[in-house]
């Protein structure tokens, strides 16, 4: 993980992120679910950090994507943003980023490359408005 800015230093932000992402309490989580979560953390452009989630997410390293994977990742990586009480996209928001990356690239229901897409994705309306600041605060800290 140093190879992408994660050091050890951030072990229990990684711990508490891994409880969050394991769900049935047994310390097991999906790994492509936790590394996508993780993604927003990494330093770098917001493309720089959706195409690193992409690409975890591709083990196979075809490159391309289905909807309902594009779906997967953008939920992990707003579950970490979640968590730490920052701007959220809704599901319906996710939905509505998906739905126009796959009619932009003429691929409604079937795969798409994610690498030739990464950068309409970083650029969309939904994504924009989430990094400026405009997003929903799901969780937040309690002012004391």
């Amino acid at each position: 993980m140093g190879a992408v800015g994660v050091h050890h230093a951030d072990k229990e932000i990684l711990d508490r992120l891994f409880t969050m992402f394991d769900q049935t309490g047994d310390d097991v989580v999906d790994h492509r679910e936790f590394l996508c979560g993780v993604s927003p953390l990494i330093p770098g452009t917001v493309q720089e950090k959706l195409e690193f989630a992409f690409m975890v997410f591709d083990v196979s390293g075809a490159g391309i994507m289905r909807p309902h994977e594009m779906l997967f990742v953008l939920k992990s990586c707003n579950a970490c943003a979640s968590y730490f009480g920052d701007m959220v996209m809704s599901l319906e928001q996710i939905q509505l980023l998906v739905d126009d990356v796959y009619q932009m690239g003429g691929a409604e229901t079937s795969s798409l490359s994610y690498r030739n897409n990464v950068g309409t994705i970083s650029t969309h309306p939904v994504i924009v408005a989430l990094t400026s600041g405009k997003g929903i605060v799901r969780y937040t800290v309690p002012k004391v």
